[in-house]
């Protein structure tokens, strides 16, 4: 009977560490997998340039058929920016908000600043009813952990 405990003690540990050992393997090739990129957003807007980061082409071309086209940046290689004129406050800067519009438009989110980003700057735009409808916002919990939300101002 002592006998039979025991074996049935040690099988049980050694299920144990069997089942521990497969988590520990699931949790490593699950760190090791690469994570899923974001998609093209809106990451900054200063000094006169509307900066579009993670496009892999499509929302190039597009700029290089629209009316925003003379102020394509691109230079240095992989860097994407339009210029716009930076001339009074962004609310009141229509060629800016005509841009803003135009990205929305193209479905791009626009990331969530620590003081005030594009995102911030769509919702004050929105607020002062510049533009209408909704847009997408992109923000970070964690690194490589991102989010987009889409953003319904008129429920609001």
């Amino acid at each position: 009977m002592l006998i039979e405990l025991v074996s049935d003690y040690g099988l049980g540990i050694v299920a144990l560490i069997g089942v521990l050992a497969l988590v520990a393997a699931i949790l490593k090739i699950q760190a090791a997998r690469p994570r899923r990129p974001p998609p093209p957003f809106v990451a900054d807007i200063q000094e006169g340039r509307v900066v579009i980061e993670r496009d892999t082409g499509r929302i190039k071309a597009l700029l290089e058929s629209s009316p925003f086209s003379h102020g394509l940046i691109t230079d240095p290689p992989g860097y994407l920016a339009v210029r716009f004129r930076d001339e009074g406050p962004q609310l009141q800067n229509d060629e800016l908000n005509e841009l803003l519009i135009w990205l929305n438009n193209q479905q791009l989110p626009f990331s969530v600043g620590k003081g005030w980003g594009p995102a911030e700057v769509m919702h004050d735009l929105w607020s002062h009813g510049r533009i209408r409808g909704r847009f997408k916002t992109i923000y970070w919990t964690a690194p490589g952990k991102w989010h987009i939300s889409d953003i319904y101002p008129d429920a609001a």
